[in-house]
């Protein structure tokens, strides 16, 4: 149980002299009972103290935690079932909806707090309960400027994106203090339904770098997600074309990951950036060579058999490390 919670009842007396619901409930070890029965789990308890007392769903704790923030971020969520952990925040919302606009003390709302809690059941259905009840809250943004679409993008939460994108769909094109959008983070962490669902409601998109200059397509080629490069490709066809701040077109990263479909796939758009080198002189096959990538050398000799028909590669001035082109997003 959370330690410290506390409530001083303003008015320990009702009209009649007797002790009110609200101070009746407060105990010797100054914690609230309503977050005691919310952090257990004990439905049947949080039912009877919030109908007593619907004024405890406004309390907070020493901590500045409410109700529904324990219910959230409950020290032992997964001891608590599903269906009662989304009984019991609904019984919080019917009794105090504001509790949906409340900040934590390190200034999240609950909403957001409902998508980046490590382990919460009933996580999807609790985030459309708090979104139907404070819909704006798609909107604030986190002190590192992130939505909670940026959150749920890059934590893979398919339906938690679709349903902040009806409410919020401009929430596709703000990006976060790094100047990422959500697409950027969905793209790296290869979630490709949500990537899908970005495109379509902000194909742009896939052409906003972030401040390293890098694009989604960028931070997909780097974590080798071919599938999701094959829809950015799609989106913005100009991608690879793009370099990053360090110098670095997509396909100088795919040569150096060694992914050889990726390669295939940057080429047929953008056949040029085979003859393009990076900020250290060195063409892309040159990377793949150094890097022993011998399939992906074999792929620019069949795909670009002209720029092979110079002497013979000499990739001595490549490093053996991915430094030059690793994401420090």
């Amino acid at each position: 149980m959370d330690e410290g919670l506390h409530i001083i009842p303003e008015e320990p007396s009702n009209e009649d002299g007797m002790l009110s619901p609200c101070s009746m409930i407060c105990t010797s070890e100054s914690e609230l009972p309503l977050h005691r029965a919310v952090n257990s789990g004990d439905l049947d308890e949080v039912l009877r103290l919030l109908e007593d007392c619907p004024e405890s769903a406004e309390a907070k704790g020493s901590f500045g935690r409410s109700a529904l923030d324990v219910a959230i971020r409950r020290q032992n969520p997964l001891m608590v079932s599903e269906a009662v952990t989304l009984r019991i925040v609904e019984a919080i919302l019917i009794v105090h909806p504001d509790a949906a606009k409340e900040r934590s003390t390190s200034g999240k709302l609950p909403l957001c707090s409902t998508i980046s809690v490590k382990a919460l059941p009933g996580r999807d259905e609790i985030a459309m309960l708090l979104i139907d009840t404070f819909p704006e809250a798609a909107k604030f943004k986190s002190r590192n400027g992130r939505l909670p679409l940026h959150v749920a993008a890059a934590r893979g939460q398919v339906n938690i994106v679709e349903r902040l994108l009806q409410v919020y769909p401009d929430g596709a094109k703000e990006v976060c203090s790094t100047g990422e959008l959500a697409l950027h983070y969905a793209s790296s962490r290869g979630w490709e339904l949500i990537v899908s669902l970005l495109v379509r409601v902000y194909p742009q998109g896939a052409g906003v770098a972030n401040r390293q200059g890098r694009l989604p397509l960028h931070s997909a080629t780097e974590h080798s997600r071919e599938a999701i490069v094959q829809q950015l490709l799609r989106a913005y066809p100009r991608g690879p074309a793009i370099r990053s701040q360090d110098g670095n077109l997509p396909l100088h990263i795919a040569a150096v990951k060694g992914c050889c479909s990726i390669v295939e796939k940057l080429l047929q758009v953008y056949p040029e950036g085979a003859r393009e080198p990076d900020d250290f002189g060195l063409l892309p096959h040159q990377l793949a060579e150094a890097r022993n990538h011998t399939q992906v050398v074999m792929k620019f000799v069949e795909l670009c058999p002209d720029d092979f028909a110079s002497p013979e590669l000499k990739p001595s001035r490549a490093r053996n490390d991915d430094s030059s082109i690793v994401s420090t997003a």
